[in-house]
């Protein structure tokens, strides 16, 4: 026992030391991909949520359009003229006319807007006399009408996300 220096156990601590640091680094890594995976998650939340409201959005336009009730997409104002806030980026819950799976302060927000309308290929401006009726007619087209539909979620811990979708309501 005289011939040893005590190296061996010198060595396992120094081991060990090195061990723990690489375990609380471990640690550290672990935790920041908790955080990683729960701001991905609410991130998805948040779009799979706006895509939602747009699809329910849509919807809802045609609906108001059958019925004529035009306050969701055609009141007068800035708020449903989509020519004015198509490439805006700022957000203001009260520009928004419906608001759907409200929960505390997340909400996702649906507004849909009047771009321009127009005529379709293959229509005619004129009317044949003597022909009554759909698809009897000089020609069988119609008019078009688009739309802005734009859904805006305010999700957790402040994620957001905006969908926005172009629809073309066609009149015959």
């Amino acid at each position: 026992m005289s011939g040893q220096s005590g190296s061996a156990l010198v060595v396992a601590m120094i081991v060990l030391a090195i061990l723990g640091a690489l375990a609380l680094a471990s640690l550290d890594v672990a935790e920041l991909n908790i955080f990683i995976s729960a701001n991905d998650r609410d991130t998805k939340e948040s779009f799979f949520h706006a895509d939602s409201g747009v699809n329910v959005g849509h919807e809802f336009l045609e609906e108001a359009i059958e019925t004529g009730n035009s306050t969701f997409y055609s009141d007068g104002t800035n708020s449903t003229d989509a020519n004015t806030w198509q490439n805006s980026t700022d957000f203001n819950s009260t520009d928004y006319t419906t608001t759907w799976y409200p929960y505390g302060a997340m909400a996702t927000y649906v507004r849909a807007g009047f771009l321009d309308s127009g005529v379709l290929e293959g229509s005619a401006m004129q009317i044949g006399a003597g022909y009554e009726g759909v698809g009897k007619g000089a020609a069988g087209g119609g008019t078009f009408t688009n739309y802005l539909i734009r859904a805006h979620r305010e999700g957790r811990r402040n994620s957001v996300a905006e969908v926005d979708l172009g629809w073309r309501h066609i009149n015959y």
